[in-house]
């Protein structure tokens, strides 16, 4: 509020001690989280809200699709894809019954050669390859050798893509610039 934010918040599942966070300027309308299935049976939230930049509604999501599974203390290196697979189709449609511009950001846990998130970036325009320069790599963030972190979106435009360090993160951070598209 200080900083003259409004904040979204969505726990990724009910027992996970982390989430989606959106901040705006703009006044946030929530809107319903997109639920997906997850391990154990669980559910998987994204969360989502609208905004309204320069008289045109836009629809922001947050996603952290599934991950390598962690069992009794060590990470299972296969099973996840089919997972986020599903999470992506399940976005995907969600995005399709929409006609407004929309940005979907967040950690893809999956680089864009992946099948697992063909779903999105079928209807949706990858901003680093729109603006980025270089490989965009931001995981793990101490020596960044996979690009699993994206902004996706539809309807607007990518004016400047950067990558960036953050504090407190095993990952680093996407710096964008977007402008509606004319």
């Amino acid at each position: 509020d200080d900083l003259g934010y409004q904040m979204l918040f969505q726990p990724l599942r009910e027992d996970a001690g982390m989430g989606g966070l959106i901040l705006s300027r703009l006044p946030l309308t929530r809107l319903a989280p997109v639920s997906a299935p997850t391990w154990g049976r669980k559910t998987r939230y994204f969360a989502r809200a609208r905004i309204e930049y320069r008289g045109q509604p836009i629809e922001i999501y947050t996603v952290h699709l599934e991950s390598l599974p962690l069992v009794e203390g060590t990470r299972v290196l296969f099973g996840s894809s089919q997972l986020r697979r599903i999470q992506a189709e399940l976005l995907a449609r969600v995005i399709a019954a929409t006609s407004v511009p929309v940005i979907v950001a967040g950690d893809l846990n999956a680089t864009p050669l992946y099948p697992s998130t063909r779903p999105l970036r079928r209807r949706l325009t990858d901003a680093w390859t729109e603006a980025g320069f270089g490989m965009g790599f931001t995981y793990p963030a101490a020596l960044p050798l996979s690009r699993i972190d994206a902004l996706l979106q539809r309807g607007l435009r990518t004016a400047t893509a950067t990558v960036v360090r953050l504090s407190d993160s095993d990952h680093r951070g996407l710096h964008l610039a977007l402008t509606l598209e004319e």
